[in-house]
C-alpha cells in the first residue's frame, strides 16, 4: 500500500494562491481576497517580488491526528504558516533560509511543519511566501508517522553516498 498522500489519490488538500503584490495583506485581510487554483499542487510563478499566499484546504477525513506539511522548495527567503486552533490560538509559525534551521523542529532538510489535524478550527492552513528566486512551490502532506520512517529512509541514503 502507498502511504504516500498525493493530491491526485484523494482530496487530501486543495491548493490556491494568491498573489500579493503590494505587501498589504495580513492573515485576515488576504482570507477575503479571491484565491486562484493550484494544479498538481505545484506553484510555478518564476521570478516574482510579490509576496505569495497559498491556501490549503486539507480533508481531515483523510489525514490521522498529526500530520506533516512538506514544502519541496528549499530556496524560499520565508515561509510562515498561519492557522487557527479550536480554541482560539492564532498559530504562526516561520521557516525558510532567512531564519536557523534550528526553528525547523522537524529538523528536516526542507522546509516542514506539524499540522495538528484534530485540533483545527477550520481545516483550513495559509502560508505567506517570500523569495529573492524563482518561486517555485511544490507541497505535500504526509501523516507524521510516514513523514518520520521516509526522512529516516532519506538519510539513511544520504549517509551511504556520502560514506558515512
Amino acid at each position: 500500500a502507498n502511504h504516500i498522500i498525493c493530491a491526485q489519490d484523494s482530496p487530501v488538500m486543495a491548493v490556491s494562491y494568491f498573489e500579493d503584490f503590494d505587501y498589504t495583506h495580513s492573515f485576515e485581510s488576504v482570507k477575503q481576497q479571491k484565491f486562484k487554483d493550484v494544479k498538481d499542487n505545484v506553484l510555478r510563478l518564476g521570478f516574482t517580488k510579490s509576496i505569495i499566499w497559498k491556501k490549503i484546504k486539507l480533508n481531515p477525513n483523510a489525514l490521522e491526528s498529526t500530520a506533516v506539511l512538506e514544502i519541496n522548495s528549499p530556496l524560499l527567503d520565508e515561509i510562515t504558516l498561519y492557522y487557527s486552533t479550536k480554541d482560539d490560538t492564532k498559530v504562526v509559525e516561520t521557516l525558510g533560509i532567512m531564519y536557523s534551521q534550528s526553528k525547523n523542529k522537524l529538523d528536516h532538510y526542507l522546509p516542514a511543519f506539524l499540522i495538528p489535524v484534530e485540533k483545527l478550527k477550520t481545516p483550513e492552513l495559509y502560508l505567506k511566501l517570500k523569495s529573492r528566486w524563482t518561486m517555485s512551490v511544490s507541497l505535500s502532506m504526509k501523516n507524521k508517522d510516514v513523514f518520520h520512517k521516509e526522512r529516516v529512509h532519506t538519510y539513511f541514503i544520504v549517509a551511504l553516498l556520502l560514506g558515512g
